[in-house]
């Protein structure tokens, strides 16, 4: 298993475009975690070209740990990317 960490400073373009595009040509399952912690998300304004409703992300996701419901959320804040989707709507 592989672990890649992309960060950088506050607002800097090109961490989520650049986290998508090696999703998208891992040769293996990944699980893509954009961890704004402000909450925003360029792969929805980006990707889904604002047509899908950001879910509650990382709040979400750190609140049902505390209460002990993640295994509960953590399916609700997870998105399947389709690799096609981007240029059918394109066309």
């Amino acid at each position: 298993m592989a672990l890649i960490v992309l960060a950088s400073a506050s607002g800097s373009p090109g961490v989520s475009t650049t986290a998508l595009g090696l999703t998208f040509n891992w040769h293996r399952p990944v699980l893509l975690v954009d961890a704004d912690p402000t909450g925003s998300s360029s792969v929805f304004a980006g990707y889904f070209h604002g047509t899908q409703e950001p879910t509650g992300g990382l709040i979400n996701l750190a609140l049902s740990l505390r209460q002990g419901t993640l295994a509960d959320v953590l399916p609700r804040e997870t998105l399947l990317l389709d690799p096609e989707a981007p240029a059918e709507r394109s066309a």
